[in-house]
């Protein structure tokens, strides 16, 4: 899918909190032992052109009030639960095209955004989180993450 890869990580791959917006763009999420995309706490998750597959758990996993957008020609299958799960409080929106098992009642189809100037998929370079222990943390672009890459507004990068 893309040159950004997030795999084997001994918790979710990426988790999203704390009123965070992560947008995951070209990326291969895979092979980690719990949830691909954990998107949490007010968060919103947008996941475009991706594959999220092979993870432990729920591919993309939304609860606490937050929102899973999915949109462009992503791949969500393959996942040990649901590849797309939202609990009742979350929702989910954007198209369906590529999710294989989706448990999603608040689910609402909508038309692709507008991705934004081109300058925007510059900010994350190509790179890989791969077989990190929960909680260590690493530096990716001009994002602060934790592994199994907890990505936090609220954190002063300590």
């Amino acid at each position: 899918m893309g040159p950004f890869i997030i795999r084997n990580n001994a918790g979710s791959g990426l988790i999203a909190a704390s009123n965070s917006v992560v947008q995951v763009s070209y990326a291969q999420v895979e092979a980690n032992q719990r949830h691909g995309i954990r998107v949490q706490d007010g968060s919103t998750g947008e996941i475009i052109n991706s594959s999220v597959r092979t993870n432990g758990a729920e591919g993309v996993f939304a609860f606490g009030l937050s929102v899973a957008a999915i949109y462009g020609g992503n791949t969500i299958a393959g996942n040990g639960g649901f590849d797309l799960f939202c609990a009742p409080d979350s929702l989910g929106r954007g198209t369906k095209a590529g999710i294989d098992e989706m448990m999603c009642p608040a689910f609402s189809q909508s038309p692709t955004p507008n991705p934004g100037p081109p300058w925007q998929a510059s900010l994350v370079p190509e790179g890989t989180i791969e077989r990190h222990r929960q909680g260590a943390r690493a530096t990716i672009g001009v994002a602060l993450v934790t592994c199994g890459a907890m990505l936090d507004p609220q954190s002063n990068g300590a």
